[in-house]
């Protein structure tokens, strides 16, 4: 059986604490992945120690517009995504003052990539965020995580602008990517 037919996909339920805690402990062992490798690893501990604590995700968990998606294979949670519905600050221009769904996280164990957990995410986050009566979905991704751009790209997902993004006293300018999910490809 391949993961992808093992693994099985959940929102984080506001009454476990342990799932914040799991996904606090799978945040911190994936978010530097994503990091430039030249980036100060001081910077990335204390990211991780700010945004991405069991109490921060306790809070998004609560949050009725954050949604907290677990993948789990073999009895333990190996990926996990966190997508906020309705978020206007940094929504690109061709969706502005439209219901959309951002992105904010989409991580996988290094061990597990390349198995389907991903991908299992990815429309977890898509058919969720259509339910929601979402009309795009967005996110930013440094210019330097080529594993991420191409995933995105192979989603039909396409740059549409740029932001600031900090880690510690580094600023990144990141693409926005989006799509539409009026259909069933997007």
């Amino acid at each position: 059986m391949s993961a992808m037919d093992a693994t099985s996909i959940e929102v984080a339920d506001t009454d476990s604490p342990q799932d914040a805690e799991i996904v606090a402990a799978l945040a911190a062992r994936t978010f530097g992945d994503a990091c430039p490798p030249w980036l100060s690893r001081q910077y990335v501990q204390e990211f991780i120690d700010k945004e991405l604590s069991a109490a921060r995700f306790a809070s998004w968990i609560a949050e009725p517009d954050a949604h907290v998606v677990l993948a789990s294979a073999d009895g333990a949670v190996h990926g996990y995504a966190l997508w906020i519905d309705d978020v206007h600050a940094e929504v690109p221009s061709e969706f502005s003052g439209e219901r959309t769904a951002y992105l904010s996280k989409l991580y996988v164990d290094a061990d597990w990539r390349g198995d389907g957990i991903a991908a299992a995410l990815m429309q977890a986050v898509i058919d969720g965020a259509r339910a929601a009566g979402c009309v795009a979905l967005w996110l930013g991704v440094n210019d330097e995580n080529a594993r991420a751009r191409t995933f995105y790209a192979k989603w039909g997902m396409r740059a549409v602008g740029r932001r600031d993004f900090a880690v510690g006293a580094h600023r990144f300018v990141d693409d926005l990517f989006a799509m539409p999910l009026n259909s069933p490809t997007g």
